[in-house]
């Protein structure tokens, strides 16, 4: 919903000169560790941390931060609508919300529309916009990914890049120093270890070296799951205090990690007086009560800079008010950076009802603050199973039967990459059932296919008195993906629904309504479908009675807008693509080009010092200057004039290492206490010139300017260093193809997005491996048959073509044209021409960013320096060999959409005044050429335009 708007504004940034850390989204791509999700999710998170400043989503919304290319002119409205748009940032944020579309091209929000058009007078927008985001005056980022998607590395994502940016902008509060991440109370057996993960983070995934490893080494974990201690006695415990205070004094600390329990331990000291409906936080901290109950989140409220985290956060909707109401106190403390949620249900359980006016509402089923939204189904043949759901209206033992049956003829011999052995997790509503019921019914089964049920079953509860938990059980469970596992079949009782990460899990059977809550049906159903090896070529089973089937339907529309069908990539067809290359059969050689780089040196211009200053410090030269502050009446005249007094530090006592301590800390780790104490003697010298003594305390002098004083000094310290940037134009080449890019099978969803078809593809593929080869001539002769006969014979008169010109395109196969309708018209426009022939011509598609590795860096000239602007993948690459095969000339042809067409001026500018111009002048001739299309233009004035543009490049010397 909203996200669209910020996935949009943020698009259009990432490609701008605004966007300075173009370099930075290279480095983590070019790392390829992460997924696109994770990606898509950094890039939004930074663009509303760096370019949105970290501002509250309803201050951004009233800004119409996400609206500033909506055109109110062109809109069909009324005078009095149009000026409130134009001078209300809030009105046109209001109504580019109210425009949004379903995926059926249904106005989402027709009522709200409708008012602002024809009654603009009417609606406080402003009110509307903090009613929608719930009136949070504070970052509150919501995350929407699916399960399997890694949520857990991207917290741990979000925590380095926050210490990273806070490294290189300690003053920028726009990125947090620690954290603290809450997870429901309900999953503290399978979220808390996962959270574990993040200890485990390779930073070099986001952040390069060294900084990744000093970050990571200045990092400390701390899981607070501790039980309190002395529940009878008079005085309670709090473990996990002890371990916040270990790190005192808080206030100075970053890099601290908490990870908690939400309800639990959070939401100790909150009382819900259900009369009244009032919430209640005890504020006297002289309560005995308060101090024991809420020393753990008043800690937590002192901890500087703090980004909090939510995992799973509509488990956390149901105390979401207490919630809210600790976060806001803890925004009162000014310590708050943001809240970051995370989720994979992004839906509330009923629509959010929000007056507009006196006769409009605002209604909307769909969290209003997510930031970034991937869809389960998205996810599906990308990073999680293909699953295959079974539904059936038998008893518990059938359907258990059939279920084991089913998974056991599909994946009995099946073993993953790790050594694992895919699984099947078999769901009870008691301890009694499973011990009673499922196990021997499940030991019987695997008796008679010759599995010994001792070795291949885990049952793992949490026990009772008639049933102790199974030992070793843990220890099994967590080791289901370690390829010394066994176990086949996981028998769970209240165990595994959410959080629990097994990706060698293949199967669920919820066999009974109440083999889960009802409301976790979706999430129990989804644990098979983590993605092992490859998801595109994985699948999983899930077997459900009627009921469980029924309400998975419900949810999975209610809170990811698809069918039981769509789920099962049924209604939504994803075909399987596996690419090769070509180059070889073409010989193409790898294309050579130059490239500009600008590097910034340093060089130091003084050597750091220290002695020399501090011998010569004088303190007369730290004198502050006196302030007058006049007092004037309200008829301006004044009354008296008074010196302000300096109310510096001088009023506390202080001791010499004290006053080595402030000097550190305030250097933000660029010096060290031992780097200071080296020079003693000399900074004794200068702290006894600036202090003097009162009863046997030092007072520092309250006439001095002690922070220039403590600047001064740490300047000392530090080399004296100049920048200087230097612009280069070094020698680059492109092999055109990322190899292990083109290995991976890429999935699309229509056939029509390949070129060439399938069928024409492998035909091409027979020929070049010495068979199926058919002669130009016989497809004529077919030709005219069919066109004699009165036929359409347009499909095989494309396949001649394309057989004819095999050699003049297809460096890969086949070409996949998703993003863009456009390019493929314009491919195929290119194909058709004559002038490839006659002209002897090749054309390359290059526009797939991920496959191609001609990329082009480019920058923005502001004054006399140069800004990178980001890589620039172009499109098309039309080439020319000389008669020896190597590339000759290069017309490089890029094409837009009109709507895009801003956000490339930059990059077309960078490519036609320097990059043309560079390459020709290092190769002594003009080697390259720039073409832009935009689908602004008639067809026929693309294919003029392209014509002219090779004419006039490919002429003759």
């Amino acid at each position: 919903m909203f996200f669209e708007l910020i996935k949009n504004a943020k698009d259009k940034w990432l490609i701008s000169p605004k966007c300075k850390i173009s370099d930075f989204f290279q480095y983590i791509k070019d790392k390829g560790a992460l997924r696109d999700t994770q990606i898509e999710a950094i890039e939004t998170y930074l663009y509303l941390k760096i370019e949105c400043e970290n501002k509250p989503l309803a201050t951004l919304f009233k800004e119409a931060k996400f609206s500033q290319d909506l055109n109110v002119d062109e809109l069909p409205l009324t005078s009095s609508a149009r000026n409130k748009l134009k001078t209300e940032p809030a009105a046109l944020s209001l109504y580019h919300i109210a425009c949004l579309e379903d995926k059926n091209g249904a106005a989402l929000f027709k009522e709200m529309k409708s008012e602002i058009e024809n009654h603009p007078g009417a609606v406080d927008c402003e009110k509307v916009i903090d009613d929608i985001f719930y009136g949070v005056t504070y970052s509150d980022y919501l995350f929407s990914l699916p399960m399997g998607a890694g949520k857990t590395f991207l917290m741990a994502c979000f925590i380095y890049i926050d210490l990273y940016f806070s490294s290189l902008e300690p003053e920028n509060k726009a990125f947090g120093k620690n954290f603290l991440v809450l997870v429901p109370s309900g999953l503290k057996t399978s979220v808390i270890p996962s959270i574990r993960t993040i200890e485990s983070f390779d930073p070099t995934w986001v952040i390069p070296n060294p900084a990744a490893e000093q970050i990571k080494n200045k990092i400390i974990f701390e899981i607070l799951e501790e039980n309190k201690t002395g529940n009878k006695s008079n005085k309670t415990k709090n473990p996990n205090v002890q371990k916040v205070n270990n790190h005192s004094p808080i206030e100075d600390q970053e890099g601290l990690i908490f990870v908690t329990n939400a309800e639990k331990v959070i939401l100790d000291a909150i009382e819900y007086r259900k009369s009244s409906g009032v919430i209640d936080i005890f504020e006297n901290e002289g309560d005995t009560n308060y101090k024991i109950s809420n020393e753990l989140r008043r800690l937590l409220g002192l901890v500087p800079n703090l980004v909090i985290m939510i995992d799973e956060v509509h488990h956390a909707s149901t105390d979401e008010a207490k919630l809210r109401r600790v976060v806001n106190k803890w925004v009162e403390g000014g310590n708050v950076n943001s809240i970051l949620s995370f989720t994979g249900t992004p839906y509330l359980k009923s629509a959010e009802k929000i007056q507009v006016s006196a006769n409009a509402k605002f209604s909307s089923k769909m969290i209003s603050n997510i930031v970034y939204y991937y869809s389960l189904a998205k996810g599906i043949g990308n990073f999680l199973k293909t699953p295959t759901v079974n539904e059936s209206d038998a008893d518990r033992d059938t359907i258990i039967t059939s279920g084991l049956k089913d998974f056991f003829d599909k994946y009995l011999d099946t073993k993953y990459s790790n050594g694992s052995l895919a699984k099947i997790a078999i769901y009870s509503p008691s301890i009694e059932v499973l011990e009673e019921m499922t196990y021997p019914l499940v030991a019987n089964f695997l008796t008679s296919i010759g599995l010994d049920p001792n070795i291949t079953v885990l049952k793992f509860h949490n026990g009772n008195r008639k049933y102790p938990a199974p030992q070793d059980a843990e220890l099994q469970f967590n080791s289901l993906d370690n390829p010394i596992s066994k176990i086949r079949v996981i028998l769970l009782c209240q165990i595994g629904k959410e959080g629990w990460d097994c990706k060698s899990l293949t199967g669920v059977i919820l066999s009974q309504e109440n083999d889960c809550p009802t409301n976790s049906v979706l999430q129990t159903s989804c644990r098979c479908l983590r993605e092992v090896d490859d998801a595109t070529k994985e699948t999983a089973i899930i077997w459900l009675n009627s009921k469980n089937a029924q309400t998975l339907d419900q949810q999975l529309q209610s809170q990811q807008g698809i069918t039981i069908k769509e789920f099962q990539n049924r209604g939504l067809p994803k075909y399987h693509v596996q690419r090769r290359s070509r180059i070889s059969n073409l010989k193409l050689p790898d294309l050579d080009f130059y490239q500009v780089c600008v590097k910034t040196e340093t060089k130091i211009q003084t050597k750091a010092n220290p002695k020399v200053f501090l011998n010569s410090f004088d303190a007369k030269k730290y004198k502050l200057k006196k302030q007058q502050v006049t007092i004037k009446d309200f008829n301006g005249n004044i009354k008296s004039i008074i010196e302000q007094e300096n109310i510096d530090d001088a009023q506390l006592p202080i001791t010499f290492n004290e006053w080595l301590n402030v000097i550190v800390k305030e250097s933000f780790g660029g010096l060290t206490y031992q780097s200071l104490t080296d020079y003693e003697s000399e900074l004794l010298s200068v702290f006894n010139k600036i202090t003097s003594l009162k009863d046997d305390l030092s007072y520092l002098d309250s006439e001095l300017n002690h922070a220039l004083i403590r600047s001064d000094i740490r300047c000392s310290f530090v080399d004296k260093i100049t920048f200087s940037s230097k612009e280069e134009v070094l020698p680059d080449h492109s092999e055109w193809i990322d190899s292990d890019t083109l290995k991976k099978t890429k999935l699309v969803l229509k056939l029509s997005e390949l070129f060439p078809n399938r069928e024409t593809d492998k035909e091409l593929n027979d020929i070049e491996k010495g068979g199926g080869f058919i002669s130009l001539e016989k497809l004529d002769e077919s030709i005219h048959t069919i066109k004699s006969l009165g036929g359409d014979a347009s499909t095989l008169e494309a396949k001649r073509d394309l057989i004819a010109k095999k050699d003049k395109t297809l460096h890969y196969s086949p070409y996949i044209f998703d993003d863009s309708n456009f390019e493929q018209k314009i491919f195929e426009k290119i194909l058709a021409l004559d002038l490839l022939n006659t002209k002897k011509l090749e054309v390359y598609y290059n526009g797939d960013r991920f496959v191609s590795t001609f990329k082009i860096r480019c920058y923005k000239k502001e004054g006399d320096k140069l800004y990178p602007i980001g890589f620039y993948t172009p499109d098309f690459i039309l080439l020319k060999r000389d008669d020896e095969g190597k590339i000759y000339k290069v017309l490089i042809l890029e094409t837009k959409g009109r709507i895009y067409a801003k956000d490339f001026e930059d990059k077309k500018k960078f490519m036609s005044d320097t990059f043309i111009k560079m390459n020709n002048d290092e190769y002594g001739y003009d080697r390259f050429d720039f073409l832009y299309i935009e689908d602004s233009l008639r067809e026929i004035e693309i294919v003029q335009t392209i014509t002219r543009a090779i004419e006039d490049f490919f002429k003759e010397d």
